[in-house]
């Protein structure tokens, strides 16, 4: 049995988050012409190969995944923290300045 695995096995392997993700393929190929219990023996091992090869992508997939969504997690305490700091900023243009308390800033501004 010859396996091959392509050159650009790997860098398929960085697509499958991209829009477009990349097969990764593996060639194999079996004598099968030379002896049928060797050939019944290869194909049984390119099966375990292309499940371990199968397992390991999803597990780098789903980890790839949860960072990203860790990431993103990040990113939206970060904007509803700055989202609170705006509404806060925004009621503050309704309070008076300094020591006049009667002069007001509305916003938008009154005709």
């Amino acid at each position: 049995m010859v396996l091959t695995i392509p050159k650009n096995f790997s860098q398929h392997a960085t697509t499958l988050l991209n829009r477009h993700p990349q097969a990764m393929v593996l060639h194999y190929d079996t004598s099968a012409g030379h002896n049928f219990v060797a050939s019944k023996m290869a194909t049984s091992a390119v099966g375990a190969i292309r499940t371990s090869v199968a397992q390991t992508i999803t597990t780098s997939y789903a980890k790839t995944m949860f960072a990203a969504i860790k990431q993103l997690d990040g990113g939206l305490k970060t904007a509803a923290t700055t989202n609170q700091k705006l509404a806060t900023g925004a009621l503050n243009w309704h309070r008076p300045i300094g020591s006049s308390p009667g002069i007001l800033i509305h916003w938008p501004p009154v005709h």
